[in-house]
């Protein structure tokens, strides 16, 4: 800390003054520090606060919003669905040629014998 001792019976009044410009100067330039300090703190804080926030944004948007999800089904359990009208083979995409063809079978056997026509 810098601390101004003036004897006005030793000093000039022009070197009190530059004592005077240095000692302000020096005050001017540690309060420039510390605001660009608690700046950089509050910005790193808001920064968080804005990254937190959009995690949690994340998390509701991944339950609000339905996904695909891949299951195995039984071909029969499959036929009896499609049967009973409760699937349609336009609710879903094959994700292999063979399971491709097998739900075409399985549509053309419905569509040819219907439920309890077997």
């Amino acid at each position: 800390m810098n601390v101004l001792k003036l004897n006005p019976l030793s000093l000039s009044v022009e070197l009190a003054i530059k004592q005077l410009l240095a000692l302000f100067y020096s005050r001017i330039a540690q309060g420039r520090w510390l605001f660009a300090k608690m700046s950089a703190i509050r910005f790193r804080r808001q920064k968080a606060s804005i990254a937190a926030t959009n995690l949690m944004q994340e998390k509701s948007d991944f339950y609000d919003k339905p996904c695909p999800i891949r299951i195995e089904i039984d071909p029969e359990k499959i036929q009896l669905l499609l049967a009973n009208r409760q699937l349609c083979a336009a609710d879903f995409h094959c994700l292999d040629q063979a399971s491709h063809r097998c739900i075409r079978e399985l549509c053309l056997k419905t569509c040819l014998h219907p439920l309890g026509h077997n």
